[in-house]
């Protein structure tokens, strides 16, 4: 594994460390950044220019920084090409081709995920070669025969989720399910409630999307009644009206990330 050195600074005390997301190479760009082994590329939403490449990512296309910020892709002379017939199983990846400077074709595993950067939306594209993901399914199926013969595996914990009105789809369930759940999701408290699996108990609950207070409190009254023991979460919109959601629930307004989501999880109070 290569390794680079984080210059240092003059006026900074020796012997003390600072955040490593906030260590610059001589460019003054993020080391941590550069250093992540996996293509990742951020792209303006509205125009699609490039923002940043990571030098993984500006090996997959064999270009340089200075061909590529502040274009976009075509105007590079890179491409890549998405599959939507293709999909993955997990965090809605699909299969993108990426076509490089000197017009090789690469297959990949495309993840995206929507950021505000400085009040503006940027795309955030990670991109796995089929060389990585081989290796990462690799390991994946060496853990799961190394955990044979060892006993059961610990059950996760079961998290409700109820979409309401205009939530997002699969947003808050990915979420939850990369948090560590196991997810019951449907469109009303009592559909979730009749699919939970018995003698399983919830131990939190996601109201998403409530219209108003009313129905917010009305779907949370629901779930304390089954699962009185739940650490309940309310995701609305900002122009809602919720504000104080019952049964010590926590609030969040969109958008959410998933760091929002658990500091939520974890301060909500046990019913």
């Amino acid at each position: 594994m290569s390794t680079k050195e984080i210059p240092g600074r003059e006026d900074e005390p020796a012997g003390r460390s600072r955040p490593l997301s906030m260590a610059p190479d001589p460019d003054g760009r993020s080391l941590l950044f550069r250093s992540i082994p996996v293509a990742v590329m951020a792209a303006d939403a509205s125009t699609g220019q490039v923002l940043e490449m990571n030098d993984a990512c500006l090996d997959l296309f064999g270009t340089t920084r200075e061909s590529v910020i502040g274009r976009t892709l075509v105007e590079a002379g890179l491409s890549f090409v998405v599959d939507l017939g293709r999909q993955g199983r997990s965090l809605k990846s699909v299969e993108a081709t990426v076509v490089d400077s000197a017009g090789a074709r690469v297959v990949c595993r495309l993840y995206t995920a929507s950021v505000l950067i400085d009040g503006s939306r940027a795309v955030i594209s990670v991109l796995l070669d089929s060389q990585m993901e081989k290796a990462v399914r690799g390991g994946r199926k060496s853990e799961t025969q190394a955990r044979k013969g060892q006993g059961p595996v610990a059950q996760k914990p079961l998290a409700l989720l109820v979409t309401l009105g205009d939530a997002p789809e699969g947003s808050s369930g990915e979420m939850l399910q990369l948090l560590g759940f196991d997810l019951v999701t449907e469109s009303t408290a009592r559909m979730v409630l009749e699919l939970a699996p018995l003698g399983r108990p919830a131990g939190v609950a996601v109201i998403d999307s409530p219209r108003d207070q009313s129905e917010a409190d009305a779907c949370l009254a629901e779930i304390v009644r089954t699962c009185p023991k739940c650490r309940a979460v309310v995701i609305a919109d900002a122009g809602s009206g919720v504000r104080f959601p019952g049964g010590g629930a926590a609030v969040l307004y969109k958008p959410v990330s998933i760091n929002d989501l658990a500091d939520s999880l974890n301060s909500a109070q046990q019913n």
